[in-house]
This record gives C-alpha cells, sequence and structure tokens, in this order.
C-alpha cells in the first residue's frame, strides 16, 4: 500500500489546482502524471499478486496490454503533435511559438529512429 502514495500525492495537487482554477495549464499535467502512475502501481501489483490468486500469466498478458497502450498513446500523441503544428503554422502563421508541437512532434519521431537503427560499430583492426 506504501506505492499508492506516489500516485496519490499529484491526485492530491491535482484536485487542490483543479478546484481552485479549472483552466490552469498544471491540471493537464498533474492528471497524466497521477493518471500514468496509477496504471503503472496497478499493472505492477496485479503482476505480483497475482501468482497469490490465480494464475500469473493472465497478470503477464495484462501488463503486456498495458504497455501497448502506452506504446500508442506516444504514437497517437506524435501523429496529433504534428497535425496540430501543420494547423498552427497553417493559421496562426511561422513563428517558433507556432511551430513548438510540430517541432515536438518531429523530435519524437527521430528519437523513435535513432533509437531502432541499427548500430554499425565500423572495423576494428
Amino acid at each position: 500500500m506504501f506505492l499508492n502514495i506516489f500516485w496519490l500525492v499529484p491526485a492530491t495537487i491535482f484536485l487542490f489546482f483543479f478546484l481552485n482554477d479549472r483552466r490552469r495549464l498544471i491540471n493537464a499535467y498533474l492528471f497524466s502524471v497521477s493518471l500514468g502512475l496509477f496504471l503503472l502501481i496497478s499493472a505492477l501489483l496485479l503482476v505480483v499478486r497475482t501468482r497469490i490468486w490465480f494464475n500469473q500469466q493472465i497478470g503477464i498478458i495484462v501488463f503486456s496490454v498495458l504497455a501497448i497502450l502506452v506504446l500508442l498513446s506516444i504514437i497517437f500523441s506524435t501523429v496529433f503533435l504534428l497535425f496540430n503544428g501543420r494547423q498552427m503554422m497553417t493559421y496562426e502563421g511561422k513563428r517558433l511559438a507556432n511551430l513548438l508541437s510540430l517541432l515536438y512532434g518531429i523530435f519524437i519521431i527521430g528519437a523513435l529512429a535513432l533509437h531502432f537503427l541499427p548500430h554499425f560499430p565500423g572495423n576494428i583492426s
């Protein structure tokens, strides 16, 4: 139960800020962090404790599904950032402030491409 503190603290701060002013930008970050930590801790506890209740393979399947959902969220958010950046560039102009979402989407694609490219160590003679 000690792990629940890791998601309850940001959730409590989110609730305080949300009730105080709903339009603050930090609300989105706190909600995302608390929801992500809640899902991660729930999946971890499910994998650890399923040995006691029933077959542990079910816990591994649920954890794998959650990992796939995280990967899909990265892909969909990248596509959204690229689309939003194109819209901002079309309607608002080509200033740096308007291009940040497009650049962030391009950087995510670049980071994924660098991660999955094969490494060529070269000749060691």
